[in-house]
């Protein structure tokens, strides 16, 4: 059984689409589509079926993806280890990252990457916090960073303390006086535009605004920075957001706050099935360096 037409079945089961699957892979839809009918074929069962949605696994099919995933886990490892030991990392890698992070993080950890590991093929996905839990959740990255919180368990994704950041108030300049620091409870009568509901990071905004016995004042929930930043900038409405964060807030006039006791804990969150890959290993290291270098964050207690 052909190792690169199972591992195009996987992907085409994690993205739920033969034509996603087919432009990830680099490789055109036909071509995809003949790959998996010439393994239904060889097994002379159907592994998957076309609906409204994009493609649903069938009974053989969930059975076959069962076997195959340690497999090709352990073939992957296997080369990953083979290229080390010959000088070289060599193979693939997802990230997914919270989008406060780009600046400070995430453009400077791939820049290393690309510098340093040319052997090393990377899939980058950055989004609000929501947007990294989706992903981690279905098995579609190798690493991430997302809200630490013990009680969120995500299956087979291990999370260990990364850093603690500061909370900020952004909104326009010249609302403020420069070197002005609140506290929550003088927040507690001003909009705000945040994340959506199930963003941890709106989670844990809420839950200060809570202990001052107080609901935040969300006007409207926006899942774009650049939007965001478009709404706060005629100085009626603000956000608050991870210090790392306030670089990507570009509008003309456009400032950040201290406000005490505010903060995030942030965890680094590796698959399981990735944990002994050499690769994923040392740019967990270059990652974990890059947050904690950072004169935002704390080590976490």
């Amino acid at each position: 059984m052909d190792l690169d037409v199972l591992k195009s079945f996987r992907r085409i089961v994690a993205l739920g689409s033969l034509s996603k699957a087919a432009s990830e892979l680099g490789i055109s839809q036909p071509a995809l589509t003949r790959q998996i009918k010439r393994l239904e074929h060889a097994l002379k069962t159907e592994l998957l079926v076309r609906n409204s949605r994009g493609v649903q696994l069938t009974e053989i099919g969930e059975f076959l993806l069962s076997r195959a995933g340690p497999l090709l886990d352990q073939a992957e490892l296997m080369g990953e280890e083979l290229s080390a030991r010959l000088g070289s990392l060599s193979g693939d890698v997802a990230i997914c990252m919270p989008a406060s992070m780009h600046r400070s993080v995430t453009a400077p950890l791939l820049s290393d990457i690309r510098r340093d590991m040319p052997g090393v093929r990377l899939r980058v996905i950055d989004g609000f916090e929501a947007v990294v839990h989706h992903q981690l959740r279905e098995g579609n990255v190798d690493i991430g960073v997302l809200v630490h919180d013990t009680e969120r368990v995500i299956d087979g994704v291990d999370q260990s303390p990364l850093a603690r950041e500061p909370l900020q108030l952004v909104g326009k300049r010249s609302a403020f006086p420069s070197g002005t620091r609140f506290k929550v409870k003088d927040l507690c009568e001003k909009e705000f535009v945040l994340p959506g509901a199930g963003n941890h990071v709106r989670q844990q905004i809420e839950e200060l605004f809570r202990r001052q016995g107080r609901a935040v004042r969300v006007a409207i929930e926006v899942d774009s920075i650049q939007l965001v930043n478009d709404l706060i900038a005629d100085g009626v409405l603000f956000s608050i957001a991870p210090q790392s964060a306030v670089a990507m807030f570009r509008g003309d006039g456009i400032a950040a706050w201290p406000i005490s006791g505010a903060s995030i804990s942030w965890a680094l969150c590796i698959r399981q099935t990735r944990q002994q890959s050499p690769i994923v290993r040392e740019i967990s290291a270059r990652l974990r360096g890059y947050v904690l270098r950072s004169p935002r964050v704390k080590i976490n207690d």
